[in-house]
């Protein structure tokens, strides 16, 4: 069930104007209307872009809590306009930000237009701003309420796309001036004279609507891999489906009659990995005319699988304040995982909606620090696939620096994945051109700094009866040393470290009791600049073997568990996988074989009941056994908040400290036996360099004869 609440309500002209003073940027006796934010100078601190009526500000961050305001010596007080939107974004790729700059026109009075025409600054590296919106063409003149930089083709560069209101206006000049059209400028590089060049786009791309647009929002709402957009408005919403070329098709997302849309999100409310539909209503845009018609519900829309709710829930979810809200961004305030959203009203108040919906669904926050591209990545594109095969899930979100209305999402990229507990692949296509690949990425907060060394891998899976067999050795043969690896629980193995053209020859060596009876040799010619994903190899179990499993009794299998036959141990014993998996090899025909097994602190049980088995030559497979804690232990897991586990931590009883010291396996269990009963006991984990481990310490009193259960939650650093 979707849920939010209410959580800061704060009212204009609080103790928090105090905060913006000390800050140094309170700004006086001018209207300002929007935000963009971005790191222009690339010094690791982000700085404001605030547009006004009449000159505009950049308030440049000082790295020490404050900050200046550097437009004019930057050049970016050139003409004073009623300024609306602006973004960030890195239009002509030489590494730093430049800003769009969007004007309304209403108050055009004077007889030249081009003093309300938008604003293209380029940024030319050297603390200067050099306005090139006539000279490229994009000096579009309307009544513009949002101007993100964003790629709608996939070229791997930014395009301008320009929402405008509805305006019509006869000038003086004999002008007659239309700007309810949409308008988008595709970026066609530079020209042999090293200047950008734009091409008027909207028309070809299904983008030139009339509509009384306000808002934009940003994302990949049907997961097939690009961009599309929601353009609020007045009544319903318009949302326009990329087809992956460039091409839009548009439709109307309905909304209540009279409803007038301005800031507007995606955001994976419940982490499903389906981006919903989030805006601010309101019935004006000034402070000066807030009044009861003012206020009107805001709108909220349920995506089941790429198609949005005909219904508006905003209310049954907690999210129909009636603050006339015009900016509206998202961002994950208190890190627990999920998006939380912050609206802005026309009279000031500003709401924080906090995301309290119950969920088992994981996800995945991804924040880029750039080196050849500009710090935030803004402009980058991040692709991310979750599960694998049929049941595999792609989606897309670009890093943008200005769009909803007037607003500034957060550079944290928030994925949802389902139920799956971890992403397969994640790609970072960055400003620079670089293209960075990682794979097997877990959830939680992961920071990707930009590498563009040559770095590309190659990944496969072995299986066994379709099920992913874990242990196998793998390796390259041309540097065995140095690139050999063992699949993980899922079967699945990664190589990395190859240059360009490098060349591989993959060998799959199995493990003992298996032979891979499918392409266990695997040459790659070149690696042709991008990573290599190999088909599925199979693992057969060899003649004169049993295989079975040790399972809890939840099903889980249990890993570190010792298995033999009694009349050859000890050369017998082998230890169960990640899976609970186990293979005694080299038994001949009429071979007496019992079974038996043991883990500290934990007692085994055969499911078929039969311990003694005379082998005839073949595989025996499914010999399983279940496996329960003894009494008298304390025995848990050490995973991160989607279950994956924490290998080779260790943990105590500071009571009985250092002879209780045991370390968790592969998927993070851990058992204390020769627990004392009617014991005070405190679980201590050790400090991990990668992750908080909480609680740091667990307190009991263990009651006479118990098995006690206690886990603990490693959230990354």
């Amino acid at each position: 069930m979707y849920k939010f609440t209410l959580f800061i309500k704060i009212i204009l002209f609080s103790s928090l104007s105090e905060v913006a003073a000390l800050a140094g940027v309170e700004l006086n006796n001018i209207p300002s209307l929007g935000v963009a934010v971005g790191d222009y100078n690339n010094d690791g601190f982000d700085d404001q872009f605030v547009t006004n009526v009449g000159i505009n500000t950049l308030f440049k961050n000082n790295g020490d809590g404050t900050f200046t305001d550097v437009a004019s010596q930057l050049g970016l007080d050139d003409v004073a306009k009623a300024s609306y939107a602006a973004s960030f974004g890195d239009i002509d790729g030489d590494g730093d930000l430049d800003i769009y700059v969007g004007h309304w026109t209403e108050d055009l009075i004077d007889a030249n237009p081009t003093n309300r025409a938008n604003d293209l600054y380029i940024n030319n590296g050297i603390e200067v701003f050099n306005n090139i919106a006539e000279q490229a063409g994009v000096n579009t003149l309307g009544a513009t309420f949002a101007i993100p930089m964003t790629d709608f083709d996939h070229d791997k560069d930014l395009d301008l796309l320009v929402v405008n209101d509805f305006f019509f206006l006869f000038l003086r000049t004999g002008i007659t001036l239309d700007s309810s059209v949409g308008e988008l400028f595709r970026n066609d590089g530079l020209d042999v004279n090293n200047q950008l060049i734009f091409t008027s786009f909207a028309a070809e791309a299904g983008l030139n609507q009339e509509i009384q647009g306000m808002g934009v929002a940003i994302s990949d709402y049907d997961n097939d891999g690009d961009i599309d957009y929601y353009c609020s408005k007045r009544n319903d919403g318009l949302l326009s489906a990329n087809n992956d070329t460039g091409v839009f098709i548009s439709q109307p997302v309905p909304s209540y009659t009279g409803a007038i849309g301005w800031g507007a999100v995606f955001i994976d409310v419940d982490n499903d990995g389906y981006v919903d539909l989030y805006r601010g209503n309101s019935a004006s845009a000034m402070s000066s005319n807030v009044g009861s018609v003012a206020y009107q519900l805001n709108s909220f829309y349920q995506n089941n699988k790429g198609i949005f709710a005909a219904e508006d829930s905003a209310v049954q979810v907690g999210l129909g304040s009636l603050n006339a809200g015009l900016g509206v961004a998202t961002a994950g305030f208190d890190n627990d995982g999920d998006q939380d959203i912050v609206v802005h009203g026309v009279d000031g108040t500003i709401n924080l909606f906090r995301n309290d919906t119950v969920t088992e669904n994981h996800s995945l926050q991804i924040a880029l620090k750039g080196t050849a591209s500009n710090r935030r990545g803004i402009g980058a594109k991040i692709f991310v696939v979750s599960g694998k095969g049929a049941a595999a899930s792609k989606t897309v979100r670009e890093v943008n620096a200005g769009s909803s209305h007037s607003s500034n999402n957060s550079f944290v990229t928030h994925i949802g994945l389902g139920s799956i507990g971890y992403a397969s692949r994640v790609s970072v296509e960055w400003p620079s051109g670089c293209v960075q690949v990682l794979t097997n990425v877990s959830t939680g907060l992961n920071e990707i700094e930009e590498n563009c060394t040559a770095n590309h891998v190659v990944t496969g899976r072995i299986t066994h009866n379709g099920n992913g067999l874990a242990g196998v050795k793998v390796w390259d043969a041309y540097d065995f040393q140095n690139t050999q690896t063992l699949t993980d629980a899922s079967g699945v193995f990664v190589l990395q470290g190859y240059a360009d053209t490098q060349q591989a020859l993959i060998v799959v060596d199995g493990r003992d009791g298996f032979i891979v009876s499918s392409d266990p040799r695997r040459f790659i010619p070149s690696m042709n600049a991008k990573d290599v994903v190999l088909n599925d190899s199979i693992a057969t179990l060899k003649a004169n073997t049993i295989m079975g499993a040790v399972r809890a009794i939840s099903g889980a299998g249990v890993a570190s568990v010792n298995v033999w036959n009694i009349f050859t141990y000890p050369t017998s014993s082998v230890s169960t996988d990640a899976n609970g998996s186990y293979v005694l090899t080299d038994i001949n025909v009429g071979d007496n074989v019992w079974l038996n097994g043991a883990r500290v602190g934990m007692s085994m049980v055969i499911d078929s009941g039969e311990y003694v088995l005379i082998p005839e030559g073949v595989a025996i497979e499914n010999v399983d056994f279940t496996i329960t804690a003894k009494a008298n232990t304390a025995s848990g897991f050490i995973t991160t908040q989607s279950g994956v586990g924490i290998n080779a931590n260790q943990i105590w009883d500071a009571l009985t400290w250092p002879a209780s010291i045991v370390t968790t396996d592969i998927n993070g269990f851990y058992i204390i036996p020769d627990m004392a009963d009617d014991s005070g006991i405190a679980l201590i984990p050790s400090t991990h360099p990668d992750y908080a481990i909480s609680p740091f310490v667990d307190t009991f009193v263990k009651a006479p004869g118990a098995a006690e259960q206690h886990n603990f939650v490693a959230t990354p650093q």
